[in-house]
């Protein structure tokens, strides 16, 4: 799992050198058919939330195995971004991520 604020920069890069597309807030992603409602959620273009893209390329190494190509075909220097995000991330020995933070929070808010 990449560290998330890592993933937001490869999100808010990709978008910024035309390898992802934003709209309406959110991100254009395309979704295979949902394999327990394709009817109802077919395959196609969607507009997916900032925070779930970022969710998603933290979590899914196919989402890193397509863009990573496209960002350094494109410049940017994935390797030396990464080491940086890591040496933060053990820097300040905290490995636990937002979605953990977030969950933590609300079970608070919950009880």
């Amino acid at each position: 799992m990449l560290n998330e604020l890592f993933a937001r920069e490869i999100l808010e890069t990709s978008i910024a050198l035309g390898i992802l597309q934003e709209m309406n807030g959110g991100v254009v992603i395309y979704h295979e058919a949902s394999k327990e409602d394709p009817e109802n959620l077919p395959a196609g273009w969607y507009i997916d939330d900032k925070n779930y893209t970022t969710f998603s390329i933290a979590t899914d190494p196919e989402a890193i195995r397509e863009l990573k190509p496209c960002l350094v075909e494109a410049g940017y220097q994935y390797e030396e971004r990464e080491a940086f995000w890591e040496n933060i991330a053990w820097q300040h020995g905290s490995q636990t991520s937002l979605a953990d933070k977030s969950i933590a929070n609300l079970k608070g808010e919950l009880s």
